[in-house]
């Protein structure tokens, strides 16, 4: 009876002995870990083992939070409250010892100046560095602009079609005169000008044969053809008594510069007058014209 007693003894101590091992942390065996695992439970029918605790073994947080340390010291992350920062111009912003907040109104690259709140000239200039000038912001239509500084070409090109400084000219060599009958005006070339502003100038002269005597001549710029304008109108010139020039001598004269205001495209003509005896005569030139604004 007492061999029963004393076996049953041994092995109650030893079952014991068995869950003691079984179940005490501190005698796992560190072989096979690495440095930062962790125990990890495996259920309660098997034994736990070395591993990374993943984030569903994290306890459970309240919504939109995240795990920080807020304070302006070292301290255990903590749930920290995120807060709402879903519109389309705001972002998240970290600040040290308060954690995170909502800034609102955030530009963005993607977005056009429109995003912003309504901005004058002088707000805009004092983000600007390398402006000129002062004042307003100029736009295209009907501008006011005090003393400007306006650069003319450095080279040898002509203005845009429509700008100021816009050229056209007309030319007619005197190997290709055109006839002339005298006393009668007739058309040397033309132009088209456009709508606008215009300084238009030109030169006129003959060409008579050896014989001919011319007696007068007249240029003139018109815009009807073949047509001369008054004198009065600064488009005209007339030289008379030119009887003593001499049988078979050319003469011509400039046309000063004069303003032509246009409301729609027109067709200018240089037009020339001779009176002229004995022989043939004709007639040739440049017209030009500047635009001025």
């Amino acid at each position: 009876m007492k061999k029963i007693l004393f076996g049953a003894l041994l092995a109650l101590l030893s079952a014991a002995s068995c869950a003691a091992t079984f179940n005490a942390i501190s005698l796992l065996n560190p072989a096979g870990s690495s440095a930062g695992q962790a125990i990890v439970s495996t259920g309660p029918t098997s034994a736990p083992v070395w591993g990374g605790v993943s984030v569903n073994g994290i306890a459970p947080i309240s919504a939109n939070a995240v795990l920080a340390n807020a304070t302006g010291s070292s301290a255990a992350p903590t749930a920290f409250a995120m807060p709402s920062c879903s519109t389309s111009n705001s972002a998240l912003q970290w600040s040290n010892g308060s954690g995170f907040n909502c800034l609102t109104g955030v530009a963005r690259t993607g977005n056009p100046l429109s995003q912003f709140a309504a901005t004058t000239s002088a707000q805009l200039l004092g983000v600007i560095s390398d402006e000129t000038g002062s004042g307003a912001l100029v736009f295209g239509t009907a501008p006011t602009l005090s003393q400007p500084n306006i650069v003319g070409t450095t080279t040898n090109n002509n203005a845009n079609a429509g700008n100021v400084g816009e050229y056209v000219s007309s030319t007619v060599l005197s190997g290709s005169a055109v006839s002339a009958t005298t006393a009668t005006a007739a058309n040397v070339t033309s132009i088209s000008l456009t709508a606008g502003d215009w300084d238009v100038a030109g030169v006129v002269a003959v060409a008579p044969a050896g014989t001919t005597q011319t007696t007068s001549l007249q240029g003139g710029i018109s815009t009807t053809s073949a047509a001369q304008p008054s004198i009065a109108t600064g488009g005209s010139f007339l030289m008379p008594g030119l009887g003593s020039a001499g049988a078979g001598v050319g003469v011509g004269g400039a046309l000063a510069p004069f303003r032509m205001s246009l409301a729609g495209t027109t067709t200018v003509f240089l037009v020339c007058t001779t009176t002229f005896t004995v022989s043939t005569n004709a007639c040739y030139g440049t017209i030009r014209a500047r635009r001025i604004r």
